[in-house]
């Protein structure tokens, strides 16, 4: 098992990072997407601009989707459509 942000665990076409960063940004402007996701990654361990894997993102996610709001909202939409994508 890899840790959280490990870049071993990662390649360049799994890097999930780009895509929430979009599909947040989209619900909720790319400003407050980058600001969410970077301090929810910093939470986790995650260091600045590591790139995601699919995995790592859907924690991210969890963690986003237990918030009040758009933000949990959009949260959990894009963790089941990071889920559904991967079957």
């Amino acid at each position: 098992m890899t840790t959280l942000g490990d870049p071993a665990s990662v390649s360049p076409r799994r890097d999930t990072r780009r895509l929430v960063l979009e599909q947040m940004g989209n619900a909720l402007g790319p400003v407050v997407a980058e600001g969410l996701v970077t301090d929810t990654c910093r939470q986790l361990g995650v260091p600045d601009g590591a790139p995601l894997s699919r995995e790592d993102a859907i924690r991210v996610l969890e963690v986003l989707a237990g918030r009040d709001g758009l933000v949990g909202v959009a949260a959990r939409f894009l963790k089941v459509r990071l889920i559904l994508v991967a079957k």
